[in-house]
């Protein structure tokens, strides 16, 4: 039997959750992935996280308007952690002016 998009999504949270807590952040799992999947604290900064998963992930417009009203709001960094089926997790920046891929992990 195929694990759910859920199952997916939050086997990607907790490995995103650990790779942050090995570089050091302090990080806690929002229930019901609200307002993000993960918050992020190190030395002062702040990263919103919202894990990705599939074939063809996703985020709605107006999820990731609020994730940014919010990141603003708390002196933030909102961050996508992407994995699509098989591959690496890739890490993309989340600005009012559009999305970057990372090129290093954040």
């Amino acid at each position: 039997m195929m694990p759910s998009n859920v199952s997916r999504g939050r086997s990607l949270e907790y490995v995103v959750r650990d790779r942050l807590r090995a570089e050091g952040f302090v990080v806690f799992r929002c229930a019901g992935s609200r307002p993000v999947d993960l918050i992020a604290i190190k030395e002062g900064r702040i990263l919103l996280v919202e894990c990705k998963t599939g074939l063809r992930p996703q985020v709605p417009p107006s999820q990731l308007s609020h994730s940014l009203e919010i990141s603003k709001r708390v002196g933030g960094t909102l961050v996508l952690a992407v994995r699509r089926r098989h591959q690496k997790i890739r890490w993309f920046r989340v600005t009012e002016t559009g999305i970057s891929e990372l090129k290093m992990f954040p």
